[in-house]
């Protein structure tokens, strides 16, 4: 793929690093945004020229969202009244050029590289949705296991991007420890309580695979 803009640019270097997706902020019509940027190539997509999945979190109403597909030139097929209620956007015949317009706008302010400091509420809206994809809960970040997985249909299974990301920002000792054992996973609780310590998940780990 061309590098076009920087928003090949760091789908680009979220790939070099192994990471999934990252976040910035984004000023418009005097609303900020925290928009999550990630690698659409590890989710479904609904179109085949894009290359990211972008959402739109309101911080003042994180409620309010908005996602999109994009590839380096455009938005890919908007809901245009759903779009333009969101951002606030005034009706008018010239909506493509609107478009156009706040791309443009956008693209001028998406770093070339994943930012190396996020504030807490990045921080946890990246958990929460890493969480949901490699737990099917946003709440559950908390980690209690580690495991070898065994084979599927006779294909040997692998831990997930997802999980493989939650763990290095979360534990990344542990994370560390079996970087290069992809067939371990880990488990995550949406309980605190359930939380264990690295040396503890170690300790129960190698206690396991000892009795195999």
């Amino acid at each position: 793929m061309d590098i076009i803009n920087n928003i090949g640019s760091l789908r680009q270097d979220l790939r070099n690093n192994g990471w999934h997706m990252t976040a910035f902020l984004f000023n418009y019509k005097h609303t900020e945004y925290d928009v999550l940027f990630e690698d659409l190539d590890n989710l479904t997509k609904k179109n085949d020229y894009a290359i990211a999945k972008l959402t739109f979190i309101d911080v003042n109403e994180p409620n309010r969202t908005y996602s999109a597909e994009v590839n380096q030139i455009k938005i890919l097929h908007p809901d245009i009244r759903t779009f333009r209620e969101f951002f606030g956007i005034e009706y008018s015949e010239n909506l493509g050029d609107i478009l156009k317009q706040f791309f443009d706008n956008f693209t001028s302010i998406v770093p070339p590289i994943a930012p190396q400091i996020l504030n807490d509420r990045q921080n946890n809206e990246i958990d929460r949705c890493l969480a949901q994809y490699g737990n099917r809960d946003p709440n559950a970040i908390y980690c209690y296991d580690a495991r070898r997985l065994g084979k599927r249909n006779e294909k040997q299974m692998h831990r997930s991007i997802f999980i493989s990301n939650l763990t290095k920002r979360k534990k990344p000792d542990l994370f560390d420890y079996f970087k290069d054992e992809p067939t371990v996973t880990f488990y995550y609780s949406a309980n605190p309580d359930d939380e264990l310590r690295t040396n503890q998940i170690l300790r129960n780990f190698s206690m396991r695979e000892s009795k195999r």
